[in-house]
């Protein structure tokens, strides 16, 4: 477009925007009327880059040296919606929106609905999980329990098998101790609880004052504390026909009472 000027009679703000400032002078408070000299010179409008085109074929232009720009057209350039209120003298600006199209909604709800798909297969598997952890813990607490059990078993064995040795130990050294008292001894129990059964030639037994019987019981206490230091001792001196004869007991400072 050829450098041109023109003579044009602006009225109303509805059509132009003036350099950010519209007229505040007190003088045009009122309705009025002015002339003025607007110069066009084919200005464009460019906004991030891209040039603005008016859909009301609108242009910019320039008064005294200032540049105006259409409301309207710059409304647009920024995606807003204009109104012109004759009756409050209003110009309205709004935002643009854009309703979706019923293909993108679709393509939404479709999204939403695998998403939701996604969360309850999720969510299943998060109860098969910790189904199958519940499962798994149980299996091992009852492991647990069983390896505690087969512990004791071993335990107890190997408590046996040493008290098996032990009374194997004693029968050598005491059977034919104190002239032919032929002494059998047994032994029963744990390495912390255990039981000794003598069975003795009751007439040579009989021989013996409390105190040679007390000694040979003290004897035979002294060589189990020996091999199980914290066990507590007790027996029973029994005849050859299982009759009891006594019974004795042992201090915690391993003294024989009988």
């Amino acid at each position: 477009m050829k450098l041109q000027k023109k003579k044009a009679v602006i009225v109303g703000l509805s059509t132009m925007l003036v350099s950010g400032l519209f007229f505040a002078n007190s003088s045009f408070a009122a309705d009025a009327t002015k002339t003025l000299k607007a110069v066009y010179s084919n200005i464009k409008l460019v906004y991030n880059g891209q040039t603005i085109t008016s859909s009301s074929g609108q242009e910019p232009f320039v008064v005294d040296g200032s540049t105006y720009v259409p409301i309207r057209m710059a409304g647009e350039a920024l995606g807003k919606s204009l109104f012109w209120d004759a009756s409050t003298k209003q110009i309205i600006i709004t935002d643009v929106t854009t309703p979706a199209d019923q293909q993108t909604i679709t393509n939404l709800k479709n999204e939403v609905k695998e998403l939701e798909k996604k969360v309850n297969t999720l969510t299943s598997d998060l109860n098969t999980a910790n189904s199958d952890i519940k499962t798994k813990d149980a299996k091992i607490t009852s492991l647990e329990a069983q390896i505690t059990t087969l512990q004791k078993a071993v335990d107890k064995k190997s408590s046996g098998d040493d008290l098996d040795d032990l009374e194997e130990d004693l029968n050598d050294d005491y059977y034919n101790y104190y002239k032919n008292l032929d002494a059998e001894i047994s032994l029963s129990g744990d390495e912390d609880d255990i039981t000794v059964k003598i069975e003795v030639d009751e007439d040579v037994w009989d021989d013996y004052d409390s105190d040679d019987q007390k000694e040979f019981l003290q004897e035979i206490v002294d060589d189990i504390l020996d091999e199980f230091e914290d066990a507590d001792i007790s027996g029973t001196v029994r005849n050859q026909d299982s009759d009891k004869l006594g019974s004795f007991t042992v201090s915690s400072s391993g003294n024989v009472r009988w």
